[in-house]
């Protein structure tokens, strides 16, 4: 119940949390404890640069120096997988969102992850029932949507 050094962990640039499951970015790689605690090494991804937890779904970007790709795996509830299609079941393999490609940041909400893109740009999918996803609509958004907001 205290904070502790997790042991092992030199280069952490990004991590979140959302309930019991945590992922952390160490030196490119990706770790996550989900309902455990231990953390788990996803060797299917390498050159991770952000992550974001929501909702029992994992999405996160990578970058390898020439291509930048968002991945996303686990629950599709609410479209929180990203890849256009809301009837898909849940994956254990990260999939990947084929609108997403040069970003920057990854950041999650309750159920919905928004995308920080080059250049300057948002997109946001997953529950949008309250309008979360800013696109002026409401209800459900399977795929990313761009966000106008004039970023400098």
């Amino acid at each position: 119940s205290a904070p502790a050094t997790v042991v092992g962990f030199d280069n952490v640039t990004d991590m979140a949390i959302e309930f019991n499951n945590v992922c952390a970015v160490d030196d490119g790689d990706l770790y996550c404890s989900i309902n455990t605690n231990t953390p788990t090494k996803i060797e299917a991804l390498s050159d991770v640069v952000s992550v974001g937890l929501a909702e029992d779904t994992i999405c996160a970007a990578t970058d390898n120096g020439s291509t930048q790709e968002v991945f996303c795996w686990g629950s599709n509830r609410d479209g929180l997988l990203g890849i256009g299609d809301i009837a898909a079941g849940s994956t254990s393999i990260p999939t990947k969102v084929a609108t997403l490609s040069s970003v920057d940041q990854l950041t999650h909400y309750g159920a919905h992850f928004c995308a920080l893109t080059k250049p300057r740009t948002v997109h946001c999918w997953g529950n949008n029932r309250h309008g979360a996803v800013g696109n002026g609509t409401r209800g459900y958004s399977d795929t990313p949507n761009t966000i106008d907001l004039d970023l400098p």
